[in-house]
């Protein structure tokens, strides 16, 4: 052992060592079938899972890539939708004001990096925040329906009341007849919802489709919220209450898009001056 320690002490000894030792490792590969088939068997197999394992992250980033890229198109799909009041070629000024040339609604995508939907007041909180134009009270909207209203932000993150929370109520309406009413949440389920506050004398069919209404001032008119599936009258009410299936499934919702109501802080002005008289 004292012999081995001096040889390996000398310079290049090391060197030489390991070499004799890779020599040696090399014969016993390459002279006996079984060690080398052992050998090689592990080798293809450690770097067949290395390379999945890279294969499978390149094609999350690119799917990452796409899923964004289709979600901006969708944005900007969305923006020029009629109900969305969007003219790009019309520039406002001193001559021609009228607000019907003003685009009324701006679309910001995002995603969801957590979300609730098993308790009664449930929330998401979203990548997107201050440093994005995100603020309280915008309207979130999935790839289907709506999801839920901004409620708290912060320069990266915003905290979102999702539509299923005991406190949200949502203006909608049958898309048959334009008659509005307040859709909320009873805690029963994720997947359904009730339309309240339709008169009992107008006409509701089970199947009809309930929309985002034009009276709403944080979702824009016409989204698709879900189908109805139920109708009651109860003994002395007047109005129906109505179950609703949503379309949107918010346990899985993912990619999403912040409504931005441009014509809002001009609505809350003439309010405002309305009230001061």
């Amino acid at each position: 052992m004292f012999s081995l320690r001096n040889l390996l002490n000398r310079p290049g000894a090391v060197g030489i060592f390991i070499l004799l030792q890779t020599i040696c490792f090399l014969l016993i590969i390459y002279g006996n079938d079984r060690q080398g088939a052992i050998f090689f068997g592990s080798t293809n197999s450690f770097f067949g899972s290395l390379q999945k394992k890279q294969g499978n992250f390149q094609d999350r980033l690119t799917y990452q890539a796409r899923y964004d890229s289709l979600l901006k198109v969708h944005t900007d799909l969305l923006a020029q939708q009629p109900s969305a009041q969007y003219d790009n070629r019309v520039v406002i000024d001193s001559t021609n004001g009228d607000s019907a040339y003003l685009g009324k609604y701006l679309f910001y995508p995002a995603k969801v990096i957590k979300n609730s939907v098993a308790v009664k007041n449930n929330y998401l909180l979203i990548n997107k925040g201050r440093k994005h134009q995100i603020r309280p009270q915008m309207g979130v909207i999935g790839e289907q329906g709506i999801v839920g209203i901004v409620v708290a932000v912060n320069q990266y993150y915003a905290r979102v009341i999702s539509i299923l929370h005991t406190r949200v109520r949502v203006t909608a309406q049958l898309k048959s007849s334009g008659t509005s009413g307040s859709l909320r949440w009873d805690t029963e389920h994720p997947k359904y919802l009730y339309l309240e506050g339709i008169p009992s004398h107008v006409e509701v069919l089970l199947g009809d489709i309930v929309e985002t209404s034009d009276l709403s001032r944080i979702f824009p008119p016409g989204i698709e919220i879900g189908t109805v599936i139920e109708k009651s009258v109860s003994p002395g009410s007047s109005t129906y209450k109505i179950k609703v299936e949503l379309v949107n499934d918010l346990k899985n919702v993912k990619g999403i898009m912040v409504v931005d109501h441009l014509h809002d802080p001009l609505i809350n002005e003439i309010e405002a001056s309305t009230n001061r008289e």
